[in-house]
């Protein structure tokens, strides 16, 4: 009699009641928050990794175009000079690195006579998968140029007797090899450099002395100064 008492005493039946109950809702109401919070959380993670990721594929398409340009002979782009590209770029990116897949880097020699390339690599999504994000391709570009600045070149060269002679194994004497060498020297320095960039050429032998009085001018010798 007193508990049929009490539930008449109560306002209201049981979905009434059940409604109006708080008790036990912090477990619900932190299921529905983790959803949002797993898309934040994998979210931060996922971007950082494609960032990763992309600074390192950066760095090795940087140091694949410098070592192909490194490698070319003149302006030619060979296969030599492509082989070392492509085996820079991989001493620098690591196969696998934050689970990418299909890396890709592409040498090519542009107009000016220099390298270019592009790489690319594809991340997937770890948390976000769970969101239906699909895995990111990653590209990137760099170029590698070689640039001389105004420069002074001076030749040592030795001009002494021996170089009459020739080395077994040569069809050309020891100087006739050295003047070759100096012009081709020369060759690459004039294709490479640029409109309106100064390059100045000397030479001197190494067995004897040389006077260089008559190319220096008065005013550029300092006989007094002031402290």
């Amino acid at each position: 009699m007193i508990g049929r008492g009490w539930d008449r005493a109560r306002p209201g039946g049981f979905l009434t009641r059940l409604a109006r109950d708080r008790t036990g809702n912090t477990l619900a109401m932190m299921a529905f928050a983790m959803i949002p919070l797993i898309g934040m959380v994998g979210s931060a993670i996922d971007t950082a990794r494609v960032f990763y990721v992309k600074v390192r594929l950066q760095q090795a398409c940087d140091a694949g175009a410098l070592a192909g340009r490194k490698f070319m002979n003149g302006t030619e782009f060979n296969d030599a000079a492509r082989l070392q590209a492509q085996a820079f770029f991989a001493n620098n990116f690591q196969a696998g690195m934050m689970a990418s897949a299909d890396p890709a880097f592409t040498p090519v020699k542009t107009d000016q006579g220099q390298v270019a390339a592009t790489a690319s690599v594809t991340v997937p999504m770890t948390l976000m998968r769970m969101f239906g994000f699909e895995p990111v391709t990653v590209r990137v570009a760099c170029e590698a140029k070689l640039e001389i600045p105004n420069l002074d070149v001076m030749f040592v060269l030795d001009t002494t007797g021996s170089m009459t002679d020739t080395n077994a194994g040569d069809t050309a004497d020891r100087i006739t090899g050295l003047r070759q060498a100096v012009m081709n020297f020369y060759d690459t320095l004039d294709r490479a450099k640029k409109p309106g960039t100064l390059i100045r050429y000397g030479a001197v032998p190494y067995s004897s002395n040389v006077n260089v009085g008559m190319l220096l001018r008065p005013e550029w010798m300092v006989d007094n100064a002031y402290y």
